[in-house]
């Protein structure tokens, strides 16, 4: 693969896929991974640790996806789509936990109440666009924390929550 690449979308892709990728595709930028069921945390690992530059990462509908992948490699990441994703509450703290995170969707997220809280968020304080459309496990509580922790939320998508 090309050494200057910087954007790459992909479809179906595995995690053996995404680390021999990962080994010579170190510029890049951007990656779209939507719909690659088949990966998994370490080959996301594989690709922060192989390409540390990386910015934008869409990952929507890869349902094999915990988010601990993510762990310690986000400082970098500002732009993630994670549409109907299943993050546990540990991974969706390792994507927020760099700090850098400007945009995030997870329209469709699929966990239930009990566990994830969504004061995950509050780590994500450079965040200025939040979809949670169609999240059914968001409580008042939690929308409370969320704009206490997160300052700079220009747009925020709350269409199709459950208000108790």
């Amino acid at each position: 693969m090309s050494g200057s690449l910087q954007s790459l979308s992909f479809y179906r892709c595995s995690d053996e896929g995404l680390e021999n990728l990962s080994k010579g595709c170190h510029a890049l930028k951007s990656l779209n991974l939507g719909y690659s069921v088949a990966i998994s945390d370490r080959g996301i690992a594989s690709v922060f640790r192989n390409c540390p530059n990386i910015g934008t990462i869409n990952i929507s509908y890869c349902r094999g996806l915990s988010g601990v992948g993510f762990r310690g490699y986000t400082s970098s990441l500002s732009y993630l789509e994670a549409e109907s994703c299943m993050l546990s509450p540990d991974g969706l703290l390792d994507v927020v936990s760099g700090g850098g995170l400007e945009y995030l969707n997870l329209h469709g997220f699929r966990r239930s109440t009990e566990l994830i809280s969504w004061v995950e968020l509050v780590y994500a304080e450079k965040l200025r666009f939040l979809n949670l459309r169609i999240v059914r496990s968001l409580t008042d509580d939690s929308v409370i924390a969320i704009a206490s922790g997160c300052p700079l939320i220009e747009e925020w998508n709350l269409a199709g929550v459950p208000w108790s």
